[in-house]
């Protein structure tokens, strides 16, 4: 976190990870928009090496998923809140355009759960993706519940969490018998 790492040994610490895992895909919603070029500034300024699933500057490289690309095809694209609320899926718990203003205010716990709330919409988002490829076989109500369960774990006081995305996969797993 930024209480004790600055931008650049946080960035460094993620192409790390990345790098240490070659194979892995890296999966965005809108990133080629403006995720990518940032990393790839940072990496710039700072005298990074970029991992190979950054390097690559095809927006359609294999090594990575823009899944707002990936469900728009040649369709206008959406935002990620958008895309969601079609499909009935929890996410951001504040307007996007309000994040700059918790960020100045240095609300961390909110600015926390934005983050959190971004990472499993996408992550449910992949899945229904991935299955619908047949690139994954699973029973999407159990992973859904459990990516929710140990989410939750690691994010006790998180209130997308609780009040958002486990009720809505408890009442998934329900349905689904």
């Amino acid at each position: 976190s930024s209480d004790n790492h600055t931008e650049s040994e946080i960035v460094e610490a993620f192409f790390a990870e990345l790098t240490s895992r070659p194979s892995a895909k890296m999966v965005t919603w809108g990133g080629e928009t403006r995720d990518l070029a940032v990393l790839r500034r940072m990496a710039e300024e700072n005298g990074l090496l970029l991992p190979p699933q950054i390097a690559d500057l095809s927006p359609l490289a294999a090594s990575r998923i823009d899944l707002c690309t990936a469900t728009a095809v040649r369709a206008d694209t959406a935002h990620l809140p958008e895309y969601a609320a079609a499909c009935g899926i929890p996410s951001k718990p504040s307007p996007s355009k309000d994040v700059g203003k918790l960020v100045e205010r240095a609300d961390w716990v909110k600015v926390e759960d934005q983050v959190l709330a971004d990472v499993l919409t996408t992550t449910v988002i992949l899945i229904n993706h991935l299955r619908a490829r047949g690139v994954i076989g699973c029973d999407r109500a159990k992973t859904v519940m459990l990516l929710g369960t140990t989410a939750s774990a690691a994010f006790k006081n998180s209130k997308f969490l609780s009040a958002s995305f486990l009720p809505w996969a408890r009442a998934h797993k329900a349905k689904a018998g």
